[in-house]
């Protein structure tokens, strides 16, 4: 059983850091949003994103799904498969 399902929009620069994150949508439950935000600001840089997905500050936004069960575990959902192996 699902417990929560927060919805995290975050902000990462050319080298993969995390620059911003915050809550995009939630049930309410407070200690997963919690989870979430701890999770993503203690994880190491990402991989670099493709620098023509890059704005003009070079900074690119995401959003990613943390599915929380019933023990508080969680796991992190992708919504859509790639639609191309490369950029070019």
């Amino acid at each position: 059983m699902l417990r929560s399902l927060v919805v995290v929009s975050f902000t990462v620069d050319g080298n993969g850091r995390v620059l911003h994150s915050a809550v995009y949508r939630t049930n309410g439950d407070n200690e997963a949003e919690s989870t979430a935000l701890t999770s993503l600001r203690h994880a190491p840089p990402l991989p670099l994103p493709p620098g023509k997905l890059l704005n003009g500050r070079g900074q690119l936004e995401l959003f990613e799904d943390w599915l929380f069960n019933d023990g508080g575990k969680f796991q992190l959902r992708e919504l859509a498969s790639p639609q191309a192996q490369t950029i070019d």
